[in-house]
């Protein structure tokens, strides 16, 4: 590539890359573009996303911290910076970054899921719960927020009445857009923490006609129910113990 290539030409080629998943072709025009335009803080924050995306964390934060260094209103390099810290293993950073991202945009949903996932990491499940209410309340449409806010929600301390009924009308409202196997997986786990093991054991029976292999999480949710169910009605859970034993 020409290095007087103009800027804008290398920032087409540059996005052109990243949509298709190019990002190792994409980089080395990230380092000409930030050459062209020292003082350019977009510029620097997608130099920054591609090393990250690469796994290159330490210099990622470096050039996300000189995007904010030319300007520190810009927001997604805060949030850029944050999972950069995170992938460094510097968590308390990570959160601190969060936070400024969250104070800069705070009506972007990711913002709200990224921050609950750090201190959810840091065993603060309370002020994840209520980052992801917001997260929830935000776009409630999108099965990347739902799904994360509703486990935690409705697993969280076994969920909260409150939390529960939110959990039951988003799904409700969202039911014919998302895809039938998440409709049944969150409805599951909102009717285990509600106690209806019936009802929980009948959605997982609905998703595995779907989709034959679930997550970890929804397997354990599915030996629990089926163990009270069986000690509710017989009074002997043996069989069902069993299992969660070798679970």
């Amino acid at each position: 590539e020409s290095e007087c290539e103009p800027s804008s030409i290398l920032l087409a080629k540059i996005a052109a890359y990243r949509m298709s998943g190019r990002h190792q072709f994409a980089l080395p025009l990230a380092e000409q573009a930030v050459g062209q335009l020292p003082d350019d803080s977009d510029a620097w924050r997608n130099l920054a996303g591609l090393r990250l995306h690469l796994g290159r964390n330490e210099t990622a934060r470096k050039a996300f911290r000189q995007a904010i260094k030319l300007d520190a209103t810009n927001g997604l390099a805060w949030q850029g910076l944050a999972w950069a810290d995170f992938h460094c293993d510097e968590l308390s950073a990570a959160i601190e970054s969060a936070n400024q991202a969250i104070k800069l945009r705070p009506m972007d949903e990711i913002v709200w899921t990224t921050h609950a996932k750090f201190v959810a990491a840091k065993g603060d499940y309370r002020a994840a719960a209520a980052d992801y209410r917001r997260a929830l309340g935000l776009r409630p449409d999108s099965p990347h927020v739902a799904y994360p806010a509703i486990v935690t929600l409705a697993l969280w301390d076994r969920g909260s009445q409150c939390d529960l009924d939110l959990c039951r009308q988003t799904i409700a409202q969202q039911s014919r857009h998302w895809p039938p196997a998440l409709v049944h997986e969150l409805s599951a786990i909102v009717c285990f923490s509600a106690d209806q093991f019936d009802e929980a054991i009948a959605s997982i029976e609905r998703l595995r006609e779907i989709r034959p292999r679930v997550s970890p999480t929804t397997q354990l949710i599915e030996l629990l129910a089926r163990w009270q169910h069986a000690y509710s009605t017989t009074g002997e859970a043996n069989s069902e113990h069993g299992r969660l034993q070798s679970w």
